[in-house]
């Protein structure tokens, strides 16, 4: 007897929403329904499927959670898990208290330059003793939600996190932060973050510049140790990654893509959905995905003071001197 095509159900059909579909398709497995609250497209019949993903904006998670949940025991949420830490400890409350596996996703560490980086970076025997984070954003290619209130933070910091994470540095704490909304964009607001994280109680700067403006996308990452920089960058129609060594000697080493930002993308949402069919399998994985995402949670609530005051005020400055983990 052959074996069973595995089925998922997706609410939320919006960008994420399509592109998980999509590759959900290619790896082979059978869409049963869609449910949009926005468009209010319902295509299928809603009944239990072996995987269902919550694409759905961030602000609707817990909506969603309530109202489908119960429709599959495997959970995919798109990050992050909730606005803030209350209602993230809501969301994970019901679902683990139900019984559900939950993974959460994240393409970003399966970008080959990324993945890259981290690989020269877990191979050292010591932190950097400085890193530089550099990100811009094409607010074009968001839908409108995202570029208000917590957009900066919650949509792009926690690739951010997730890649320190990953490298080693887990014990974070915010030194300071500061968040600026400005209205140069038209309709769209843009915006622009900044933070300092302090590593294992030593003074280890961390900077993140995350830029939510009218430009091409890009990302940089600086890791500097003793003997050499790992410099990661890409850009829309370029990618790369270069070790510059102390005695001026120059590595160059070449992505398997040609655009990072387009098909080095595309393939990092096929690692990531794979990922999940993969680790939904393994307890001890689901629950190092849950831990990093709750460990992110109280990052993100003392970037914002644990408020949402940056919807109200056009520019937030918040010195932080406490441990959050």
């Amino acid at each position: 007897m052959a074996n069973r095509v595995p089925t998922y159900g997706i609410v939320g059909y919006g960008v994420q929403g399509k592109r998980r579909d999509s590759i959900l398709k290619d790896l082979g497995l059978e869409r049963v329904f869609i449910k949009d609250y926005i468009s209010n497209l319902n295509e299928g019949e809603l009944k239990e499927v072996d995987y269902l993903i919550i694409a759905t904006p961030t602000d609707v998670h817990i909506k969603s959670v309530i109202d489908y949940s119960h429709l599959s025991e495997n959970i995919f949420l798109e990050k992050p898990i909730g606005t803030n830490l209350p209602e993230t400890r809501d969301i994970m409350r019901m679902l683990q208290g139900t019984g559900h596996t939950v993974y959460v996703g994240s393409n970003f560490l399966h970008i080959p330059p990324i993945a890259k980086t981290i690989n020269l970076a877990q191979s050292r025997a010591m932190n950097p003793l400085r890193i530089s984070i550099d990100i811009g954003i094409d607010w074009r290619d968001f839908p409108a939600w995202r570029s208000k209130g917590r957009g900066c933070i919650l949509d792009i910091f926690p690739h951010v996190f997730l890649f320190l994470w990953e490298i080693g540095l887990t014990d974070l704490s915010v030194v300071s932060s500061y968040y600026v909304k400005h209205q140069s964009l038209g309709d769209l607001e843009g915006e622009t973050f900044a933070s300092s994280l302090m590593l294992n109680d030593k003074v280890t700067p961390v900077r993140t510049d995350i830029s939510w403006e009218n430009n091409d996308p890009y990302v940089r990452i600086d890791l500097s140790y003793p003997d050499e920089n790992i410099i990661c960058s890409m850009k829309k129609s370029s990618d790369g990654l270069t070790v510059i060594s102390r005695d001026n000697g120059l590595i160059n080493i070449e992505s398997e893509t040609t655009d990072s930002l387009r098909i080095g993308r595309t393939y990092s949402y096929h690692m990531d959905m794979q990922n999940m069919m993969d680790d939904m399998a393994n307890p001890r994985k689901t629950q190092q995905n849950i831990d990093k995402y709750m460990s992110m949670a109280e990052i993100i609530d003392s970037m914002y003071g644990g408020s949402d005051i940056a919807k109200e005020r056009q520019v937030l400055v918040v010195p932080y001197h406490r441990r959050v983990i």
